[in-house]
Parts: structure tokens; C-alpha cells; sequence
């Protein structure tokens, strides 16, 4: 009978972005991925705007969710010597932009949820930073 469980063993990534560095990832169970769908985003109704409706995707906290859940062991350390803890939301924040878009690309590519299964619950596809001139998103 076909597996239909997640894969255990990790996936080990060299990184190309920084020199030495290395993490190991594996795989959201599908419960995970229902969780990061629905707390990915959020719908608002606005009773006193006649069919106002904004919907809100908040990037950010999903990836910080698969971050924190899907790498399982890494080699990275901060300016001081510290091994980043990225079940610390704050981890992000200091994070190289380089290092955290290869993690992000391997953990896309480790679902690969796009070429595979067309309309999986997938990571909201925009930032809350593109819209922090927009006041009516908070």
C-alpha cells in the first residue's frame, strides 16, 4: 500500500547564501498546514460600510510558523555567538534576508505544494510590509 504519511528523516540544506551554514527541515503534517491557512489570514465584514469586506494576509506569522515547525536542527548563530532560536518570533527580525529567502525556497520546495497538488492551503502570497502606508490594514 502507498505511504501516506509525512517523511520523518530530515532534509539537510547547505547554504549558498552563507558560507558554512547548513539547516535540516522536514515536512508540515497536513494538520500544520491547516493551521497555518487558517491563522494566515484573516477576513474582516464592516457592518457600518454597506459590503465592505478586507481580507488581510498575514505572511509574516505563517512564515514564522513554518520556520519555527519545520527546521528541525541548523548551525547558525548570531553576533554573538548564540545559536538563533527560531521558535522566537524576534529571530526573524535579525535574520540575513539572503540566509531567510533560501531557508524559505527550501521549505517551499520540501512541500512542493504548487507543482503537485493545485489549490493546497498555501502560504498567503503577500506581505504585511507592502501595506504599511495602507491605515485600514492593523
Amino acid at each position: 500500500m502507498p505511504r501516506a504519511t509525512i517523511k520523518t528523516e530530515a532534509q539537510h540544506i547547505e547554504l549558498k547564501s552563507l558560507e558554512g551554514g547548513w539547516v535540516e527541515i522536514r515536512q508540515l503534517p497536513y494538520y500544520d498546514m491547516l493551521v497555518r491557512r487558517d491563522r494566515g489570514g484573516k477576513l474582516f465584514f464592516d457592518a457600518e460600510q454597506e459590503g465592505r469586506v478586507e481580507i488581510a494576509t498575514l505572511q509574516a506569522w505563517a512564515r514564522a510558523y513554518e520556520f519555527e515547525h519545520c527546521i528541525i536542527d541548523h548551525n547558525l548563530e548570531d553576533e554573538n555567538g548564540m545559536k538563533l532560536d527560531f521558535s522566537n518570533e524576534l529571530t526573524l527580525k535579525t535574520l540575513d534576508p539572503r540566509v531567510g529567502q533560501e531557508i524559505e525556497d527550501a521549505i517551499d520546495k520540501l512541500h512542493n505544494t504548487e507543482d503537485d497538488v493545485k489549490g493546497f492551503p498555501s502560504p498567503a502570497s503577500t506581505s504585511l510590509e507592502d501595506n504599511e502606508d495602507d491605515p485600514s490594514i492593523s
